[in-house]
């Protein structure tokens, strides 16, 4: 007899660990997984979104350095530069000297066998192109071949205004070691300008997280 209720609560036993799961341990063990899944999906999209942002930030970074270097090597080019680019602005380029149109001269430059001065300024991006705002660096001066050389340095009347950089900062504010900075009440472009030959070109981006600085010396002073 004794026997026999050993071999019950054996067989019993047994069932029980063959039974498989309850429905409390499997809702449990649900519930348990969607959290898992769920938490390594938030971690997953806060990962990439912070890729995402560091490409990006990576991104702008080159293109600022890219228009600096492109400034500063027309900048070594030049003769001179204005310290007053407010009164300087050529006829030829149409660019208005208008407060009230949003844009502003910064950098103007005197290069020896050309036909006029070269223009950079900061405006409000137009309406009919791509280039995002708030706002744009462009140029008025010649344009290039395919080669990279001048195309029409003495004919200014074909120069035109063209977009060097985009998604600059329109926050006044900055600041300069030395030199007058220019404008007065600068954006995310203005340069910290010394005499006539010598500034310090500063893009600053449309999140205010890029801040760039290069100094650059007319060709006159380069052995200075």
């Amino acid at each position: 007899m004794k026997s026999m209720r050993l071999n019950q609560i054996n067989c019993l036993a047994s069932k029980k660990q063959n039974s498989g799961f309850t429905l409390t341990e499997l809702l449990v063990a649900i519930v348990i997984t969607g959290i898992l899944v769920a938490g390594s999906s938030i971690g997953l999209d806060t990962l990439l979104q912070r890729n995402a942002r560091n490409e990006r930030q990576t991104l702008r970074r080159q293109e600022i350095n890219r228009a600096l270097d492109f400034i500063a090597e027309e900048i070594k080019m030049a003769d001179t530069i204005s310290d007053d680019p407010n009164n300087d602005v050529p006829e030829g380029s149409k660019i208005s000297r208008s407060t009230a149109s949003n844009q502003t001269p910064i950098l103007i430059l005197t290069i020896p066998n050309f036909d006029d001065k070269v223009v950079y300024r900061i405006a409000e991006p137009t309406t009919s192109t791509v280039w995002q705002g708030p706002r744009v660096i462009y140029r008025w001066g010649p344009g290039f071949t395919s080669d990279g050389n001048y195309s029409n340095e003495g004919n200014s009347e074909s120069w035109q205004n063209r977009p060097l950089i985009d998604f600059i900062s329109a926050e006044e504010g900055g600041s300069c070691e030395s030199g007058t900075i220019i404008p007065e009440s600068p954006e995310g472009f203005y340069i910290c300008q010394q005499g006539n030959r010598t500034a310090e070109i500063v893009i600053r981006n449309s999140e205010g997280s890029i801040k760039l600085r290069q100094k650059a010396f007319a060709r006159s002073n380069a052995s200075d």
